[in-house]
């Protein structure tokens, strides 16, 4: 299951909406405490950049999940055929194959067929 990237910050997007208004105050616009043009076109592309790095470490994250499950696929057929083996080889009431993980035959459980009761 992939994690959703974010395509748009509703943030980002008001303050790039805004940055051409404020420049049109005054290109060199310093509020005090903080509050200039300057400051806040760096915290815009700040923000920008981070959610950039974001997206690609979820891209990242995704691609690392698919090779595990890939990888975990391909052990999973590998232990399916070696217990096969094993019992091909052995049997399937052996000692090897219960070594090698498998039940053997005599330890199953018969089933017990239910009958319904008689009304």
């Amino acid at each position: 299951m992939s994690r959703n990237k974010r395509l748009q910050s509703p943030v980002i997007d008001t303050a790039k909406d805004r940055l051409p208004g404020l420049t049109s105050i005054d290109p060199k616009l310093d509020l005090g405490n903080g509050l200039s043009l300057a400051a806040y076109q760096a915290q815009t592309d700040k923000t920008a950049a981070s959610l950039d790095a974001y997206n690609l470490k979820i891209s990242e994250a995704d691609d690392a999940q698919n090779t595990f499950e890939a990888e975990e696929t391909t052990l999973n057929e590998l232990n399916t055929r070696l217990l096969a083996a094993v019992g091909a080889t052995y049997g399937k009431d052996s000692d090897e194959y219960a070594l090698a993980g498998g039940t053997k035959t005599s330890d199953r459980k018969k089933s017990v067929k239910k009958t319904a009761p008689v009304k």
